[in-house]
């Protein structure tokens, strides 16, 4: 019986035979033993010259022979033949097997841990049978991934998928294996082989949708390049270079095979080719400079990374990022990875700043450093900017820069989501006192230096309560969502009451090490209708009792309190104590929001008997979850959280999830108010 190796081969087969079940798993979830003994093992044709087992198909040798006219091997029994006339498989529209033969192929071409050939999923698919042989030869796009893998470089058989493309678009694809700096002989055949891949293919420039290019060598740059630069692009939307960091590659720092500043020059002089469709690049280690600059006019996202030292052989210049933002006025996405440091100082004069960007809405910046952040933004114009995802990183680079006073930041006026990951306090502190915080929804704040051995004795005190909370003077006016990850919350009260009035929603705290249950309870009792109403009553009750002796002296009548108006809740700027005997009717506006979530995960001091406390159900109805991985689909909504909202953490332990039914606690509300209006009358 025909046996198949486990793989996107098995996972096509069985997503047929299982009649194109409601959800297509990934092939490592597939149960293989089901495969063997089904009629499904005779589907393909076996030859004459078949042997068992036959773990893999060697489908690129079978299907050259079968181009130099060799005819293709048939069923070897009439049993085989008979399922392969019966089986339901035979009974799909073709149009619907093309769509599964697009995704198996697409599956095996992005898993890595797959072998060379198994990668070129199409060749073994058109050999199943006449009927798939047929479909897929009559289907171009099938065809229409271009790749060279490690060592696996045969010319002929990129002939065939050339040939067979048709006029469908292109994906080109160039990995080749790990080279050491010593193995001169393997670094030349690896540029010959770039060189001759790119003649082949240089008449399907027009066509080009991607291209995944891995560099270990100057010259497979430069030939590359060269295309780019001497063709039109217009079909031609993604753009991914990268130099590898492995021990002991070749590196491109390693090779000089021509100039390159030279190169830099030509690359400034700009171009006039088309890139009307380009609209995302990944470069990893490839300088900016290295392209023309209007290439880059229609970019939507843009992911550049340099990790690490900013002293590697080529890292992202100040005035480098500074050009190419100017020639991107489309961007949406930009995401860094780099510790350089940015300033104004080391911008040319003949620049523009600031630079606007009016389509940029989320910015991600991996390895910051602490000084640099400011002094970037306040470069930029960003009016619709609603993220900034920020991981500050200031121990790659020990160089000391001559700073000035970092700059306020205003022009970030739309931001909605702050995240920021640190390795000390002060970084946090330098990030959120010069930001324009007032629109903030989200705000994520999170120590990193564990993980990255940092050795410390005691975790970081919550290291935006001085600077955020207490002097943003009305900063976080409309933060709704806060959560904390491995930070200690310190007690002093000015900050505390300061956090306490913030009109959140959602609160999340992860491996918060000082956090007590009594913590928890202060905190929800204080933004609960109990406590709020608790202490409006008892100085409306003040207030009424000091009123009536007034009144009583004055010979006047009391008369009824105006009805309330229903207005929305803001951030409160004064506590009950303070608010004056007149003012009380307009006490209800500084009202502190009350939490709709709590969720408390990996905290050493709060236990699971703690959270079932009655304590906390008094106040509202309380759910409890065990694991963030046993969320249920099939649960209703109300009492659950939505994945896509799950704390951006890997941290795996308990979670509790305190929520209230807003609905039902805003009619209690409601006719409370409106009963005690009728008691004071």
């Amino acid at each position: 019986m025909l046996q198949f190796r486990a793989g996107p081969y098995t996972a096509l087969v069985l997503v047929l035979s299982a009649g194109l079940a409601q959800r297509v798993q990934h092939p490592k979830f597939f149960p293989f033993s089901t495969l063997q003994g089904s009629k499904l093992s005779l589907v393909v044709p076996r030859g004459p010259g078949f042997t068992e087992p036959r773990p893999t198909i060697r489908y690129e040798p079978a299907e050259i022979m079968m181009e130099k006219g060799f005819p293709p091997p048939d069923a070897s029994s009439s049993q085989g033949r008979q399922a392969v006339r019966e089986h339901p498989i035979l009974s799909i529209p073709g149009e619907l097997l093309i769509k599964i033969f697009d995704f198996g192929i697409a599956l095996a071409r992005e898993d890595v841990t797959l072998g060379e050939r198994e990668r070129r999923l199409i060749f073994t698919v058109s050999q199943v049978c006449s009927t798939w042989r047929q479909l897929t030869l009559s289907t171009p796009s099938l065809w229409s991934s271009i790749l060279y893998l490690r060592n696996d470089w045969r010319p002929n058989v990129v002939d065939i998928m050339v040939e067979r493309s048709g006029s469908s678009r292109i994906d080109l694809m160039f990995l080749p294996p790990h080279l050491r700096r010593d193995d001169e002989h393997k670094v030349e055949e690896q540029l010959q082989i770039a060189i001759n891949l790119v003649d082949r293919i240089r008449f399907l420039c027009p066509r080009l949708r991607s291209i995944q290019w891995e560099i270990q060598e100057l010259g497979v740059l430069e030939t590359l390049i060269s295309m780019l630069q001497s063709n039109n692009h217009p079909a031609l939307q993604c753009i991914d270079l990268r130099v590898p960091e492995h021990p002991g590659g070749c590196g491109v720092q390693n090779s000089q095979p021509y100039n390159r500043h030279q190169m830099e020059r030509l690359m400034k002089s700009g171009s006039n080719h088309i890139y009307s469709s380009l609209s995302r690049i990944i470069f990893q280690y490839v300088p900016l400079s290295y392209f023309p600059t209007d290439m880059f006019s229609h970019l939507r996202h843009a992911q550049l990374s340099f990790p690490g030292p900013s002293l590697r052989f080529v890292s992202l210049t100040t005035p480098q990022l500074i050009l190419f933002l100017q020639n991107t006025p489309h961007l949406e996405e930009l995401e860094i990875d780099s510790n350089a440091f940015f300033g104004k100082r080391l911008v040319p004069s003949e620049l523009d700043l600031p630079v606007l960007l009016p389509c940029l809405m989320q910015s991600v910046w991996k390895g910051a450093h602490p000084d640099s952040v400011h002094n970037l933004l306040a470069l930029l114009d960003l009016p619709k900017i609603q993220l900034l995802d920020v991981t500050i990183n200031d121990h790659y680079n020990p160089v000391v820069f001559p700073i000035d006073d970092p700059p306020h930041v205003t022009s970030l006026l739309d931001l909605r989501e702050l995240v920021v990951r640190f390795q000390e306090r002060e970084n946090v502190d330098v990030i959120t006192s010069k930001l324009y915080l007032s629109t903030l929804e989200r705000l994520e704040l999170a120590y990193i230096g564990k993980y990255i051995g940092i050795s410390t004795s005691q975790y970081p005190c919550i290291p935006a309560c001085g600077s955020v909370f207490v002097s943003s003077g009305g900063k976080l006016s409309n933060l709704t969502e806060l959560i904390l990850s491995d930070l200690a919350l310190r007690k002093v009260p000015s900050e505390d009451t300061a956090f306490e009035h913030l009109p959140l929603r959602s609160l999340t705290l992860i491996c918060c090490p000082d956090v007590l249950y009594c913590d928890l309870v202060k905190l929800i009792e204080f933004r609960s209708e109990r406590y709020q109403r608790g202490a409006i009553d008892e100085i409306r009750s003040e207030k009424l009792i000091a009123g009536s002796a007034v009144s009583s002296q004055a010979g006047r009548k009391i008369r009824p309190l105006p009805k309330m108006r229903r207005t929305a809740v803001v951030a409160p700027t004064v506590s009950p104590v303070s608010v004056k005997q007149g003012e009380i009717l307009d006490y209800e506006n500084f009202l502190p929001a009350r939490l709709a979530q709590m969720y408390i995960r990996d905290c050493p001091l709060i236990s699971k008997e703690q959270v079932d406390a009655s304590a906390a159900r008094e106040l509202g109805t309380v759910t409890t979850h065990g694991h963030l991985q046993r969320y249920d689909a099939t649960a209703p909504t109300h009492t659950q959280r939505s994945p896509e909202r799950t704390p951006r953490s890997g941290f795996n332990g308990a979670l509790l999830w305190i929520s209230w039914d807003h609905k039902k606690e805003e009619q209690k509300r409601i006719a409370r108010s409106k009963h005690s209006r009728k008691s004071h009358v």
